[in-house]
């Protein structure tokens, strides 16, 4: 009897400490929108022409815009992306 107590209560502590598919998502997208926000646009002063570098600069600008925009969506109220969607 106390075997199966033991192993009732195991699964019900496994259960909660489970995240959601939602919840997953959302610390995945999180982390992707961190990711964008925290590019480096390794720009190589000594290799890089002047085209390389605007280019480089400009793909990270973009990829923190990008970053910065999905996590601005992830923090709207539920509320407020009823209404924009």
């Amino acid at each position: 009897m106390k075997d199966i107590s033991i192993e009732l209560m195991l699964n019900t502590n496994l259960k909660t400490l489970k995240m959601t598919k939602d919840e997953k998502r959302d610390k995945q997208l999180r982390l992707f929108a961190q990711w964008l926000k925290d590019t480096d646009d390794g720009i190589d002063a000594y290799r890089d022409g002047k085209m390389e570098r605007a280019i480089k600069h400009a793909t990270s600008d973009c990829m923190r815009k990008i970053g910065d925009y999905l996590e601005e969506i992830l923090n709207l109220s539920d509320e407020h992306l009823n209404e924009e969607y």
